[in-house]
């Protein structure tokens, strides 16, 4: 898979008990353009919990915007993130 872009969200609040994370990587294989989506506590074992497929960037480019600023809103920040730009594909 070749990856148009990856970023890893935390969200720690120690009066909730809060401790999560939030990985999100948008990216093109064989059979199109594909977002992949996992999440959990900080720690644990990661899996993949949500996979879908697009059948353009811009429908790509779009759900992923829309993920990031839903978890912005729920208090994550951004621990990490790759070079690559959405504005790039």
């Amino acid at each position: 898979m070749i990856y148009y872009e990856h970023s890893y969200l935390v969200c720690v609040i120690p009066e909730k008990n809060k401790n999560a994370y939030y990985r999100l990587i948008a990216g093109h294989d064989l059979f199109g353009h594909k977002l992949i989506r996992s999440w959990g506590r900080i720690g644990s074992n990661e899996k993949i919990r949500h996979q879908e497929r697009f059948s353009s960037k811009d429908e790509l480019s779009k759900a992923y915007r829309r993920i990031l600023k839903v978890r912005f809103s729920h208090g994550y920040k951004v621990k990490g993130k790759s070079n690559a730009s959405l504005q790039q594909f």
